[in-house]
């Protein structure tokens, strides 16, 4: 038998009539057993045998009636239940599918559903089946009311286990809370994302009958990571479920219990978890505990970061999103919407984008008949990015005519010069061919206060039509190590793919100059300087 769930089809009615049918039957069998360990049973001594050996047969009979095999053969295949095992889930789930059985032959009072009562009244009892250790408890496949009662409590089974066996294709709610179901996403993948894609899809196959590996998706682009993770679970034909890594839970019995659901959900379900392990909350305590849930859960994940994970204990295949060139852009933009080539030259110039971004805002640009300017669509795209990571400094109408003094004024032209011919020197003339790096422009305003600094960055704004943003220092340095760098990183990123200006206003704590290292402080400070510039 394939490790594949059953999949539950619209059209499959007489699959679901049949196994309501075999779970009828053993609901019939529970309750005549039940009847006789109670004393209940109206038939004489020596036809309890027949009357039980006969309701075994019709439930073997309606089990052959399922075609291919019943949602509790695959569970048993799966966690390796022996028979024992099986008949016990069967029995804890039965008063959902006949509440009468708990009143065998009219009692006035219910019965409990317990260990005591499986090991009494199904065949073959297994002592071993009732442990913590045990496929039933150790799967979280059943749960005791009262862990102190072993034999005596209430056996629960979990809702998403009980609609399984009903063959109900429900996932489990709680998981529902943490993690992020990716649909009708529409993916153009660049032609090296493409390639990547195709080993990722080959290793994928190769690994199902191996040991679980992690498959660990790098780079700083947060949204290309999920439509190549996305574009993976469309040619595996399963769902993609995004978990954000600061959701697992920072305790180690929550976190046993936590990894038994998601694997119950990616084994029943047949779905594909990514962990996004950039967004996290506190780095120290995230970084622990998702390293524990990569390493522990026994399944093959992907996981998105920015950097290759050091402490995995799984076989580990590292794949790096490719980034298009401005040229790449430009070319994809000319074979998709038909505006002047001026624009696409413009929104090249600017905006740092993929493929499947570059295709949103075309049918954006369609959707709105071309009423809205081919840049405007593609800087509001760009802010919803950006908004969260920084403030945005509204622009007056007035700021492109503002007159500064002379020499002011030369250096600010030369700035709008240099962006905006940056893709003619760069791509055209082939500037970036002997090095990716200094593409960008940094640009030092100092003086006293009130002397123009930030109204000159407004000026920059305007006239080249980007947004100005401001960051706020006190959200970005931290005094943890690496955590300045990597909020710098994101802010940076963000802002290259949007195209607009950066203003570290009043910027001396974090850009001021260079200290001799005395000591580790000294040290790190100044290794956030020598980041930015």
């Amino acid at each position: 038998m394939n490790n594949v769930a059953p999949k539950i089809e619209n059209d499959t009615d007489n699959w679901f009539h049949a196994n309501q049918q075999f779970l009828s039957a053993f609901v019939e069998y529970a309750k005549y057993s039940i009847a006789q360990a109670y004393h209940l049973s109206p038939d004489p001594d020596e036809k309890i045998a027949d009357t039980r050996a006969n309701l075994s047969e019709k439930i073997a009979l309606h089990k052959q009636q399922v075609a291919d095999f019943t949602p509790i053969d695959y569970l048993a295949h799966l966690y390796q239940l022996n028979e024992f095992e099986q008949q016990v889930l069967l029995l804890a789930i039965a008063p959902e599918l006949d509440s009468s059985m708990l009143y065998p032959n009219g009692a006035k009072t219910p019965i409990v559903i317990n260990f005591s009562l499986a090991l009494a009244t199904l065949p073959d009892p297994d002592w071993k089946a009732i442990t913590a250790n045990g496929a039933l408890r150790s799967n979280s496949l059943i749960q005791l009311e009262d862990p102190d009662l072993v034999t005596q409590s209430r056996l629960i089974v979990p809702e998403t286990i009980l609609h399984f066996i009903m063959g109900l294709s429900d996932e489990d709610p709680e998981l529902k809370t943490y993690a992020e179901e990716i649909t009708h996403k529409s993916v153009v993948l660049e032609a090296k994302n493409s390639d990547t894609l195709e080993e990722m899809v080959q290793l994928w196959q190769t690994h199902q009958q191996r040991q679980p590996s992690l498959f660990n998706i790098i780079g700083d682009f947060g949204e290309a990571k999920i439509d190549l993770a996305y574009a993976l679970a469309q040619q595996l034909e399963k769902r993609l479920l995004v978990l954000p890594a600061h959701f697992i839970p920072h305790n180690h019995n929550k976190l046993k219990e936590f990894i038994a659901k998601w694997e119950r959900e990616i084994q029943l379900h047949d779905c594909l978890l990514l962990v996004d392990c950039d967004a996290t909350t506190d780095a120290d305590e995230d970084e622990i505990f998702t390293t524990h849930f990569l390493n522990l859960l026994n399944s093959t994940v992907i996981c998105t970061s920015s950097a290759r994970r050091k402490k995995s204990n799984k076989e580990q295949y590292i794949f790096d999103i490719y980034r298009p060139s401005t040229l790449e852009q430009f070319n994809f933009w000319r074979e998709n919407i038909d505006v002047p080539e001026a624009d696409i030259q413009s929104v090249s110039a600017h905006f740092d984008l993929f493929f499947s971004q570059i295709k949103s805002m075309i049918n954006t640009y369609y959707a709105l008949q071309g009423k809205q300017s081919l840049w405007k669509i593609c800087r509001k795209y760009s802010r919803q990015h950006m908004n969260s990571l920084a403030e945005r400094i509204d622009i007056s109408d007035g700021a492109r005519d503002i007159v500064f003094p002379e020499v002011q004024t030369i250096a600010l032209q030369s700035i709008i010069a240099q962006l905006t011919y940056k893709l003619k020197v760069y791509d055209e003339w082939g500037f970036s061919r002997n090095s990716a790096r200094g593409k960008g422009l940094i640009a030092l305003f100092h003086g006293a206060s009130g002397t123009g600094k930030t109204t000159a960055a407004e000026y920059l704004a305007s006239q080249l039509s980007l947004d100005l943003y401001r960051v706020d220092l006190s959200n970005v340095v931290s005094k943890y190590i690496g955590e300045t760098e990597k909020n710098l990183n994101q802010i940076f990123t963000s802002a290259e793919q949007a195209g607009t200006i950066l203003l570290f206003d009043e910027a001396d704590a974090l850009f001021s100059k260079r200290t001799e290292v005395s000591g580790s402080n000294d040290k790190f400070a100044n290794s956030q300087v020598s980041y930015l510039l």
